[in-house]
């Protein structure tokens, strides 16, 4: 979870627009991606392009070892990434949503994606601002990208099953 600014979202969806326009947007797009997730493991360890996923080595080395993991994404996918970002980003659209709807936001601390929390808090408090009644929130502390993988996964599923069960 995370909201960059209505700024860098227009410029990823023009650069991403561009890249469909030269290549097709089903071709992956090495160049978007580098740029999208290149800046995710500054603050980590580095001993693999992708230790920002997990604080867990063996889940980073399992997910690199999955033939079924790690693929480039299309410019097509960016680009309709970055079109839905600017679209939840507008006042107009989260006033639409149905302010009883029961939202739960759950993410690591340290997950890179929502800015080491910062972003998951800010799209809490833009729901809330639309008035949506029903925002509840969890940081695990120290957790990176993969919550649902990291060591207290059981907590992390038993929360989600609880929020589940309750409406």
């Amino acid at each position: 979870t995370g909201q960059q600014s209505p700024l860098i979202i227009a410029a990823g969806k023009m650069m991403a627009g561009s890249e469909c326009k030269k290549n097709g947007a089903n071709v992956p797009s090495e160049k978007l991606n580098n740029i999208a997730f290149g800046g995710y493991n500054k603050s980590f360890e580095q001993r693999t392009p992708s230790d920002w996923l997990s604080k867990n080595q063996d889940n980073v080395d399992r997910y690199i070892a999955d033939e079924l993991c790690g693929g480039i994404p299309t410019a097509g996918l960016f680009r309709d990434m970055m079109g839905g970002l600017q679209f939840i980003g507008k006042k107009e659209n989260l006033a639409k949503m149905s302010k009883n709807l029961p939202v739960f936001l759950i993410a690591g601390s340290k997950d890179p994606v929502g800015g080491m929390g910062k972003q998951v808090i800010k799209v809490k408090t833009m729901f809330e601002a639309a008035g949506m009644k029903n925002v509840s929130m969890k940081l695990y502390e120290g957790d990176r990208h993969e919550i649902l993988n990291e060591d207290g996964r059981a907590d992390v599923y038993q929360r989600i099953l609880d929020f589940m069960n309750r409406e």
